[in-house]
C-alpha cells in the first residue's frame, strides 16, 4: 500500500480529489447554533468519534467504585440514608452492557446512585467527610477555613486564572487604609505603598451579578458577585487576604476582614461559590470544552486528512465532541448535576457558559500574554504560571520544529488555502465565531510567525489548560466545605455570625455526595499522555527527531517540577506533563 506523505494543498497531485473528501466531511462535520445558543458546535455526533473501549472501560470502572462508595456511606455511617439494594440494582445494570447505548448505561448508573443518597442538612462538618468512604478525601480538605490556604487556592487552586495585580481600588470597593492595616502582616504597611510596589492583588467576579438564583434540588441557593483583595507583605513570597465585599454594590455590602470571626468565614465561603461557579463556567467549560469544539470543527472542515496541521492536531481533538456531547445530555439540562450543584437556574448557567465563551479572546489567552494582562508575571510564588509556561514553551518549540519541516517562509503560508479556510472559519460569525482567531484583520493568518502561536494555543488549550482546570476538581474541589458550589443563606451584612450559621451555608448532604461523585468521575479519566502519539501517526520520517525533542523537553519539564515540588510545603503536581492528556476527552 501507497503511504501518501503529508502535502500542502499548493503541492498536492490530486487537488480534485483533495476537495471532493472535504465536502464529504463538511456533510459530516456540520456547524449549529442552537444546542448552547449563538456557540458553534456539531450537529450530531459522527460515529468515529464514540469513543473506544479504554476509555468507557475506565468511566465504567469509576461509576461503579462510586456505587461502592455509596453502599459504604450506607453501611458504615449513621447517615440519613435511603435504603436500596444498590449491588442487584447495580448487577441489572451490568448484565445490559452490550444491549445498550453507552449513554443510557451511564444515566442509568448516576439515576441509580441518586435514590442512593443521604439527605438532610449536615450536622455537623464531619458529615462531608463522612462521604467519602471508598473515595478518598482531597490533600488539605481540613484548612477550607484557613486563611493562609484560601490565599494561596488562588494561585494552585481550581481556578488560577483570576487573580490580577491592582495599583489601586475602584470607588465600589472602598478598602480604606485602616482596612488594610487591621491585618497583623500589613500593620506596619499602607495600601498605598503596597498598590505603587506592585503588591495589590485583586480577585472580582462582576461577570456573576447577572446570575439568577437557582433551587435544585429542594432548597433556595444564594448567588454572591464578590470582590477580594489579597496582598503581598514587605519581603513576603505569598499572598495574604485583606478584605472580601460579597457583592458589587457597596452600599448593601459591607467589607469583611479577617478580624471579623464566623461572618469572615462566611465571607470567604461565598468568595469560593463563586470562584467554583466561575471555575466551572468560564474557565472549564467556557473557554477549554467549548472553545476546542470550534477549532476542532474548522479542523475536520478545511483541513485535508493530508495536510499536515491537520495530521499534527488530529490526536489533540480526540473525544472532544463525545465530551462535550455527553455534557449536553447528562450534565447540563435541568435536573442534571450542574443545575444541581451550581448557584443559578438552569438558563443563567447557560447563559454564563455561553458568555464565557463569546467573550474569550483566542489570542489575548496564550499564557503569556494572559499572564503579563493581569500583572502576575512577577508574583513570587505562582506554581500554575511557572508550569503553565514551561509547558507552553516545549509546546512551542514542537510546533515550530514540525510546522518548519513544511513552511518555509510567509509567503507558503499565505498561499495554503485550506489553512486561510480555516482560520477564516473558525473566526468568523457564519462559522466557530471563536474571537480573535488568526490575524487582527479576521481574514486569516499572514504569517508563520502567528500560525506557530495559534496552533500552540490550539494544543495548549486542549491538553495543559484542560488539565490545569480539570483534574483538581477531584483531588481539591470535592470536599463541600473547600469548594462550596452554591451558597444556601444570604450573603451577610452583619457580622454576629455563629458557627451555626457558618455550617447553614453549605449545601444538603444530597448535594454534597452528587458534587463528590460528579467530580469524582470528572477528575478521574486519565486517557492519552501529552507528546505521546499512535505510532506511525506520523508517516513522515523528518518529523521523528522534533518529536524526540519535545519528548524530551517535557521529561525535562518533569524532573523540574518534582525538584521543585521538593521545597514546597504543598507540592503542586497538576501540571505533570505524564498526567496531562493529549486532548480535552472528560
Amino acid at each position: 500500500m501507497t503511504v501518501l506523505l503529508p502535502s500542502l494543498p499548493q503541492d498536492d497531485w490530486f487537488p480534485t480529489s483533495r476537495s471532493n473528501a472535504l465536502e464529504d466531511e463538511r456533510e459530516t462535520y456540520q456547524i449549529v447554533y442552537d444546542i448552547l445558543p449563538t456557540l458553534a458546535m456539531n450537529k450530531k455526533l459522527p460515529l468515529a468519534h464514540i469513543p473506544k473501549a479504554p476509555w468507557i472501560a475506565t468511566v465504567i470502572d469509576t461509576l461503579f467504585n462510586q456505587q461502592r462508595n455509596a453502599v459504604q456511606v450506607r453501611d458504615n455511617t449513621d447517615l440519613n440514608t435511603p435504603v436500596i439494594d444498590l449491588e442487584a440494582a447495580l448487577a441489572d445494570i451490568y448484565n445490559d452492557i452490550g444491549t445498550v447505548e453507552f449513554i443510557d448505561t451511564i444515566k442509568a448508573i448516576l439515576a441509580l446512585l441518586e435514590t442512593a443518597r443521604p439527605v438532610g442538612r449536615p450536622r455537623s462538618f464531619e458529615d462531608f467527610e463522612l462521604i467519602f468512604q471508598s473515595f478518598v478525601l482531597p490533600e488539605y480538605y481540613n484548612l477550607y477555613d484557613d486563611d493562609d490556604h484560601f490565599a494561596e487556592m488562588r494561585v494552585t487552586g481550581i481556578n488560577p486564572m483570576v487573580i490580577k495585580q491592582v495599583s489601586n481600588l475602584e470607588s465600589h470597593f472602598p478598602v480604606t487604609e485602616a482596612i488594610f492595616t487591621a491585618t497583623a502582616d500589613f500593620a506596619n504597611d499602607s495600601l498605598a505603598a503596597a498598590g505603587s510596589e506592585g503588591r495589590l492583588f485583586l480577585a472580582d467576579y462582576e461577570m456573576l451579578s447577572i446570575m439568577e438564583p437557582g433551587a435544585l434540588p429542594t432548597q433556595p441557593k444564594y448567588v454572591y458577585a464578590p470582590l477580594a483583595l489579597f496582598a503581598l507583605p514587605k519581603n513576603g513570597s505569598k499572598l495574604k487576604p485583606i478584605a472580601i465585599q460579597c457583592n458589587q454594590d457597596s452600599s448593601t455590602n459591607p467589607i469583611f476582614t479577617p478580624n471579623d470571626g464566623w461572618t469572615w468565614k462566611i465571607a470567604k465561603a461565598a468568595m469560593q461559590v463563586a470562584d467554583t461557579n466561575h471555575h466551572e463556567l468560564y474557565s472549564h467549560l467556557g473557554t477549554t470544552h467549548l472553545v476546542q469544539e470550534a477549532i476542532a470543527l474548522g479542523t475536520y472542515r478545511q483541513l485535508s486528512y493530508r495536510h499536515p496541521l491537520y495530521i499534527l492536531l488530529e490526536p489533540h481533538f480526540e473525544g472532544t465532541f463525545f465530551i462535550n456531547f455527553l455534557a449536553t445530555e447528562i450534565l447540563l439540562p435541568e435536573g442534571t448535576p450542574v443545575p444541581v450543584l451550581l448557584s443559578g437556574t438552569t438558563e443563567s448557567l447557560h447563559a454564563q457558559a455561553v458568555m464565557a465563551r463569546t467573550n474569550f479572546s483566542f489570542r489575548d489567552s496564550f499564557p503569556p500574554v494572559n499572564l503579563l494582562n493581569r500583572g502576575v508575571m512577577g508574583l513570587p510564588y505562582f506554581p500554575y504560571r511557572d508550569d503553565a509556561l514551561a509547558l507552553w514553551g516545549a509546546i512551542h518549540d514542537w510546533v515550530t520544529d514540525y510546522l518548519g519541516l513544511y513552511y518555509s517562509s510567509n509567503s507558503d503560508v499565505q498561499n495554503d488555502t485550506e489553512l486561510q479556510a480555516w482560520s477564516e472559519e473558525i473566526g468568523s460569525q457564519s462559522g466557530g465565531r471563536l474571537q480573535g482567531f488568526g490575524d487582527e484583520t479576521g481574514t486569516g493568518i499572514s504569517s508563520l510567525e502567528l500560525l506557530i502561536d495559534t496552533v500552540t494555543m490550539a494544543i495548549f488549550n486542549g491538553s495543559v489548560q484542560h488539565a490545569a482546570v480539570n483534574f483538581p476538581q477531584k483531588t481539591q474541589m470535592a470536599f463541600a466545605p473547600m469548594y462550596p458550589m452554591a451558597g444556601y443563606i444570604p450573603a451577610p451584612t452583619g457580622t454576629s455570625h455563629t458557627e451555626a450559621d457558618f455550617l447553614d451555608f453549605f449545601p444538603p448532604m444530597e448535594n454534597a455526595m452528587t458534587g463528590v461523585e460528579t467530580l469524582d468521575l470528572l477528575g478521574s479519566i486519565y486517557h492519552t499522555q501529552l507528546g505521546e502519539y499512535n505510532f506511525g501517526h506520523f508517516g513522515d520520517l523528518s518529523v521523528v527527531i522534533p518529536l524526540a525533542n519535545f519528548k524530551a523537553a517535557l521529561s525535562t519539564i518533569e524532573d523540574d517540577i518534582n525538584t521543585r515540588n521538593v521545597s514546597f510545603e504543598k507540592p503542586y503536581k497538576v501540571l505533570l506533563p505524564s498526567a496531562i492528556p493529549q486532548s480535552t476527552n472528560i
